[in-house]
Formats: structure tokens, sequence, C-alpha cells
């Protein structure tokens, strides 16, 4: 089971609950939403060392472009962010 958190980077009320849904309704399990600190034009699955394949993955499931994937020390900060967060998607108004 992958510890998965959906920040909301969009500046949308609500659009890291909808992901979390949505990643939900598709297998993932207890996606924990977020605020991310940053606001970003592009939703972007960032990945902890040894989840690179995982984060493709989702991008797949989620219908991103393989580019917008990429390790978690670029993400942009997330307050509360767990230690143990092993897939961040970082969403943009694209996915809002």
């Amino acid at each position: 089971e992958i510890e998965a958190v959906a920040a909301n980077g969009a500046n949308v009320a609500g659009a890291a609950q909808r992901m979390g849904d949505l990643l939900e309704s598709i297998g993932y399990v207890d996606v924990l939403p977020l605020n991310g600190s940053d606001i970003v034009e592009f939703t972007v699955v960032f990945y902890a060392d040894g989840f690179e394949d995982a984060a493709r993955r989702m991008a797949e499931d989620l219908d991103l472009f393989a580019d917008f994937v990429a390790p978690l020390a670029d993400a942009p900060t997330v307050p509360d962010l767990p230690d143990t967060a092993e897939l961040v998607v970082y969403i943009g108004p694209d996915r809002a």
C-alpha cells in the first residue's frame, strides 16, 4: 500500500479532496488531501526514493504526460507533509 498525498497547488478550493477521492476511486488507499504552499502551472507526481515506477503508474492513471513525474526533493513545499509520504500529486489548475 502506497502512502499518497494530494496537494492543492491550484488555489482552487477542494482540489486536493477531489483528487484524493478520484485516486481512491481507482484503487489508491487513504489519500491525504493537503494544501501546497505554491501555486503551480501543471499537475506533477513527485516520488520518494524507490517509488519512481509507482509515480509513473499514478501519472498514467491520471492521464498526465510521463514528463510530469519528478523526485520528491524537487517538489514545492507542502506544510504538514508526513515524512512517510511516498507519492505526492501536486495539483495545478489543469487538474483542479
